[in-house]
């Protein structure tokens, strides 16, 4: 950056820092629906083989897809319309972002695991029983499909599912780690 556009940048980002900035990101937060990724039509297709070096097996591969009221459905295999099913994602948006329920292979449960509410704060600690969450804004993640620049972090402890969720603007979860499962976007389709 050239020392003429320091004052220009710094104007910008203080006006977006004042005004309500919709989606931008303010004091008052980031909008929870814009990272939730839980909209019609929405799918990705993740790993859970920990490895980064290469592209596993297409029959490998897990292909979720969205198919409403807060529900990814999890398949294995090549395509989603004939893969074998393997799992689910129950997320709860009517106050903020929450996963209630999961099958994650061999992991089921069900329980409130509250990420956010209608506004990730970074730092924010948000509290559902024993569960706990704390978010992360404004951050870049890496995954096999690509480095996100508008990402955020979810570390979650106590009931719930504990572990770390990762979701990019307008494209939802790219990775969620807990002790017995890693899944690692692989492509958002």
């Amino acid at each position: 950056m050239t020392p003429r556009r320091i004052p220009l940048t710094l104007m910008v980002l203080t006006a977006l820092w004042g005004c309500d900035g919709g989606s931008t990101g303010t004091s008052d937060g980031l909008i929870t629906a814009d990272y939730s990724g839980l909209v019609d039509g929405a799918s990705w297709t993740w790993r859970d083989d920990v490895s980064t070096d290469e592209l596993p097996a297409e029959e490998e591969l897990l292909r979720g897809r969205y198919v409403g009221e807060g529900l990814i459905e999890i398949r294995r295999g090549e395509r989603f319309a004939d893969a074998a099913p393997w799992g689910f994602l129950e997320f709860d948006v009517s106050d903020g972002l929450a996963l209630v329920a999961w099958e994650l292979g061999d992991v089921v449960g069900e329980g409130r695991t509250p990420l956010s509410e209608d506004r990730i704060v970074d730092e924010q600690l948000v509290v559902a029983g024993r569960a706990q969450c704390v978010g992360q804004t404004f951050m870049t993640h890496d995954t096999f499909y690509a480095t996100f620049d508008a990402a955020v972090r979810f570390d979650c402890a106590g009931g719930g599912l504990p572990g770390v969720y990762v979701f990019a603007k307008t494209v939802g979860p790219v990775a969620i780690r807990t002790n017995s499962v890693t899944l690692d976007l692989v492509a958002p389709w």
